[in-house]
C-alpha cells in the first residue's frame, strides 16, 4: 500500500505540473499583430510621405534654369523615383557624390551639385540613425530630389557650360529707353550660336540614371573634347596662385559652351589680347595682328559669322547713335566742321543732300537724315573693309590713324574693330593669290604696285580701280573673349580684362561675390 500510494503521489504530481505549464504558455496568443508593438516608426517607409516631402523641397527652391525647372517638372508630375524604392538606395548614388566631389578639378564648387545635403542624408541612410525630424521619408525624399537635381546640373554642366552666355551678357548693359513708359532694353552682346540643352537630352539624361554603365557612360560623355579644355585642367590643378587659378575656371566654363566650328580658313579675334589671328588649317599658314575695339561703354559683341567681301573705299554711313550722342550736340550747323571732315548730310526722304545749316542739333537727332563721310584719304574706315553678315553695324576695318596700335590698351571704338594691316589679312583670305589681283588692291589705296603684270596696269591711263573682292567660300569669323587659353606649344597665355566679364561668370559658376583681383 505505502509503495501504490507513492505511485499515484508522483502521477498527481505530474498532472498538476502540466496543467500549470499549459497554462502559462507566454505564445499560446501570438498573432502578426503583435509585432506592431515591436516597430520603430523611425523606420517606416511611406511612399506618400516621400512624395509629400519631395514636394515640399521643391516648392521651397526657387529655381530660374531650364534644367532646374525640368527637374521641378518631373516630380511635380509624380514620374518615377530614379534613385530610391522601398529598399532604401544602392551604389549608384555613392557614383553621384564621386562625380559631385571631384567638380573641383572642373573648376566647379562641389556645393553647386547638393555634395554636403546628400553626403549626410546617405550616412543617415546606411546608420540607420534617424530622428523624429530627420526620418526615414525625408531621408530619401532628400536623396532622390537633390541626387536628381545635382545630377542633371552637373550632366549639362559640363556639356553645354553652367552659365548661359546668351541670358548673361544679355542682361547686362541697359539701353535708356526713350521716355518712361518704354520697358528697359539690354544691347545684345552675345551673338555666338551656342548648343544648348532641350527636353530631348534631358530625358535621355533620366533614362541614363536607370542603369549604372549608362550613368557613366553619361557622364564620360558630358565632358568637352576641346584639347585646350584638357590643357587648362591640367594647368588649373598644377598652378596654386589664387587669381591665376579663377581665370583658368572660368575659361574652362567658356569652352564648355558648344559654339559650332567650320572652314579650313577662318578669322579668330580675341578681345582681351587685341588680337587678330587668321588660320589657314590646309597649308599651316597663320597670321595675326594688332586690333582696337569697341570700349567699354561701346563693347564689341561676341559673335560668329562668314566675312563675304571686302570693300576697297568706302564711304561710311554714320550710325544714328553716333549721330545723336556726338554730332548732333557739338557739331550741328558747324559747316566748316563737315566740310573738313568731308561729311554730308542726305535727306533719307528725298535722298538729297542738306546744307549743315539748316539742319538743327534736334532734327539731326529725329534719324530722318544720313550723314555720310565721303570715300579715300581721311574716312574713318580708312581704306578698307571686310563686311561679314550681323545685326550690330559693326565690322573689320582700316582706319586713318595707326598710332592707336602703339597703346597696350585698344578698348577705344564705338563697337568695329579697326586692324593693324588690313591688306595682309585681304591677300591672306584670297583663295588664289594671283600676284596682279594683289596689285589691283595696293593701286586702289594708293600704294605702289610690286609685280611687273601691276606696273602694266598702272601705266594703262584707261585702267580701273578695283572696288570690292567677294569671298567664295565666304571666311568663317569668331569673336571671342578668352582671358586665358593655350597657346601652340600647350602654355597657358594669361591676358587683360578690359570689360570685367570674368568677375560675372566667376561668381555664378562658385556662388561666390568677392572681387576677382591678381594676387600680390
Amino acid at each position: 500500500m505505502r509503495r501504490g500510494g507513492i505511485i499515484v503521489f508522483f502521477l498527481v504530481l505530474c498532472l498538476v505540473g502540466c496543467k500549470e505549464r499549459k497554462e502559462f504558455f507566454p505564445y499560446k496568443d501570438l498573432s502578426y499583430s503583435y509585432y506592431d508593438t515591436l516597430r520603430n516608426s523611425q523606420y517606416l517607409i511611406n511612399s506618400r510621405v516621400v512624395h509629400w516631402y519631395i514636394d515640399s523641397l521643391r516648392l521651397a527652391e526657387r529655381d530660374t534654369s531650364f534644367v532646374d525647372l525640368f527637374v521641378d517638372k518631373y516630380y511635380y508630375r509624380s514620374k518615377p523615383y530614379l534613385w530610391v524604392d522601398m529598399s532604401g538606395a544602392d551604389e549608384r548614388t555613392d557614383s553621384l557624390l564621386h562625380y559631385f566631389s571631384d567638380a573641383k578639378e572642373e573648376g566647379i564648387s562641389p556645393n553647386a551639385f547638393y555634395c554636403e545635403k546628400l553626403s549626410h542624408a546617405l550616412a543617415r541612410l546606411k546608420g540607420l540613425s534617424f530622428t523624429r525630424l530627420e526620418n526615414i521619408n525625408l531621408t530619401l525624399a532628400t536623396i532622390e530630389y537633390y541626387s536628381t537635381k545635382g545630377y542633371a546640373r552637373y550632366v549639362t554642366g559640363m556639356r553645354f557650360g553652367f552659365v548661359n552666355p546668351g541670358k548673361l551678357f544679355n542682361h547686362l548693359d541697359p539701353i535708356a529707353p526713350l521716355d518712361s513708359n518704354q520697358e528697359v532694353r539690354y544691347r545684345v552682346l552675345y551673338a555666338t550660336k551656342t548648343e544648348t540643352p532641350g527636353r530631348a537630352f534631358m530625358d535621355t539624361l533620366f533614362a541614363a540614371a536607370s542603369d549604372s554603365r549608362q550613368l557613366g557612360r553619361m557622364f564620360a560623355s558630358s565632358y568637352p573634347k576641346s584639347n585646350n579644355y584638357r590643357l587648362l585642367k591640367r594647368n588649373l590643378n598644377m598652378t596654386r596662385d589664387a587669381f591665376r587659378r579663377r581665370t583658368i575656371a572660368v575659361n574652362m566654363e567658356r569652352y564648355r559652351w558648344r559654339t559650332p566650328r567650320n572652314g579650313r580658313k577662318y578669322v579668330w579675334i580675341n578681345l582681351p589680347e587685341f588680337m587678330l589671328r587668321a588660320y589657314d588649317d590646309d597649308t599651316g599658314d597663320m597670321i595675326e595682328m594688332r586690333v582696337c575695339e569697341g570700349s567699354f561703354e561701346h563693347k564689341t559683341p561676341l559673335l560668329s559669322s562668314d566675312i563675304s567681301r571686302l570693300e576697297l573705299n568706302p564711304v561710311w554711313v554714320v550710325p544714328q547713335s553716333i549721330i545723336s550722342k556726338e554730332i548732333a550736340p557739338h557739331h550741328a550747323g558747324d559747316a566748316e566742321w563737315f566740310e573738313h571732315k568731308r561729311m554730308i548730310i542726305v535727306d533719307k526722304k528725298s535722298g538729297e543732300e542738306v546744307p549743315p545749316v539748316e539742319v538743327s542739333s534736334e532734327s539731326l537727332k529725329t534719324g530722318n537724315y544720313n550723314v555720310i563721310q565721303g570715300k579715300g584719304e581721311g574716312n574713318a574706315l580708312g581704306r578698307m573693309i571686310f563686311r561679314f553678315p550681323n545685326d550690330f553695324s559693326i565690322y573689320l576695318h582700316d582706319t586713318p590713324n595707326h598710332e592707336v596700335f602703339t597703346l597696350p590698351y585698344r578698348a577705344l571704338s564705338h563697337g568695329c574693330i579697326r586692324l593693324e594691316r588690313p591688306l595682309d589679312l585681304a591677300v591672306f583670305l584670297m583663295e588664289e593669290k594671283d600676284p596682279l589681283e594683289i596689285d589691283k588692291m595696293r593701286i586702289a589705296v594708293d600704294l605702289p604696285p610690286e609685280s611687273e603684270e601691276g606696273r602694266k596696269f598702272l601705266s594703262n591711263k584707261n585702267h580701273r580701280h578695283m572696288e570690292s573682292i567677294k569671298y567664295k567660300p565666304s571666311i568663317p569669323l569668331y569673336i571671342t573673349y578668352y582671358t586665358a587659353y593655350p597657346d601652340i606649344n600647350g602654355n597657358v597665355v594669361f591676358t587683360s580684362d578690359p570689360y570685367d566679364y570674368d568677375q560675372l561668370i566667376y561668381s555664378r559658376i562658385t556662388g561666390m561675390s568677392q572681387p576677382l583681383r591678381r594676387a600680390e
